[in-house]
């Protein structure tokens, strides 16, 4: 069956746009139902030829890993591999699902949900980019035994937000293994948890950390306005029923990650990359949280492709999802022009 990519704009908010209605008419509405209209999108995705994935970590017999369940999503066809990785507080069912139907023509996609985000489990402590790059490849490996194919060590990333800078370390340290790395509004380069501050207070929140990681409807809102540039209403049932399933079991680690950040802000931010592999940066023009003057210095600093999309904030992929398909289906793989 193929995906009609016109249908995308709906397609992208069909996730939400069911929450809505469901917890509209059913304010009371359990986890249980929760999780059966989640079930009703995996089991969309089955029908596009998208399948769930789940492992533990004795499938990976020679090593010893801190994650206890890996999760994610596979259209395997014996196509190029390309990863993606969501932003934080995302998982791959609510970043992607809207899109990897569509990508599948073109693509073997992956999407794989981080430590401490979506259905993965994980005993770890460390809560460092490094060691979410390490789960990153951790999963690819247990694909390559799940399916019995060595092609899934060879692919194409393409990471989001504090997803691009787990792939940026992922793709510095397995240079062999990564073909090519799209950074997707992510601050790999100057970091700055004071401007993220200054725009949570800007929303009339404390800091970046209760924007990010919201226990109100109004801190919620305004990460809201801080992702998207048409902000995102939602009513106040709604609202809190999302925060009290897809915010507060993951909050405690999430902070620490936060945490992390801040603490290495300085040697995040200086470090310099020695990418082997052909790198292109995708933006939103209208990027509050991370603004596109960084999409300009990273092009500057490594040389990269660059394509920014107009009229859309933090997360093209929900918000301009058709032209957001149609670059990574005919650009990503294209040679990165000689002259900016």
């Amino acid at each position: 069956m193929e995906i009609d990519v016109q249908n995308l704009s709906f397609r992208s908010m069909r996730f939400f746009l069911l929450l809505f209605l469901l917890l509209w008419y059913r304010p009371h509405f359990s986890w249980g139902q929760i999780q059966k209209m989640e079930r009703a999108q995996k089991a969309w995705l089955k029908s596009q030829e998208v399948e769930e994935v789940y492992f533990n970590s004795n499938l990976l017999r020679n090593q010893k890993s801190d994650t206890r369940q890996f999760h994610g999503f596979v259209s395997y066809r014996g196509k190029p591999k390309l990863l993606l990785v969501h932003g934080f507080s995302a998982s791959a069912l609510m970043q992607y699902s809207n899109i990897m139907p569509a990508l599948k023509r073109r693509y073997d996609v992956i999407a794989v949900d981080l430590r401490y985000h979506g259905e993965t489990i994980s005993d770890s402590t460390d809560f460092s980019v490094e060691t979410q790059a390490e789960h990153v490849m951790e999963f690819m490996e247990a694909l390559t035994l799940f399916y019995r194919d060595s092609s899934f060590l060879s692919f194409h990333i393409l990471g989001h937000s504090y997803g691009g800078i787990v792939s940026g370390i992922l793709a510095e340290r397995y240079p062999q293994r990564i073909q090519s790395l799209t950074l997707y509004d992510s601050p790999i380069i100057h970091y700055s948890s004071e401007k993220s501050d200054s725009l949570a207070r800007h929303l009339g929140v404390k800091d970046a950390n209760e924007m990010l990681c919201p226990l109100t409807v109004h801190d919620l809102h305004a990460r809201y306005k801080a992702l998207l540039t048409h902000s995102f209403w939602a009513p106040r049932k709604m609202s809190e029923k999302f925060i009290e399933i897809y915010v507060i079991p993951y909050r405690s680690h999430q902070l620490r990650l936060i945490d992390y950040l801040r603490q290495n802000e300085s040697r995040l931010g200086e470090h310099t990359y020695s990418w082997k592999m052909p790198v292109k940066v995708i933006w939103g023009s209208d990027d509050r949280l991370v603004p596109v003057e960084v999409a300009f210095e990273i092009q500057k600093l490594y040389k990269t492709g660059l394509k920014v999309f107009r009229g859309c904030g933090h997360s093209a992929n929900i918000e301009k999802p058709r032209q957001f398909v149609r670059w990574v289906k005919h650009d990503l793989l294209s040679p990165i022009p000689k002259k900016f």
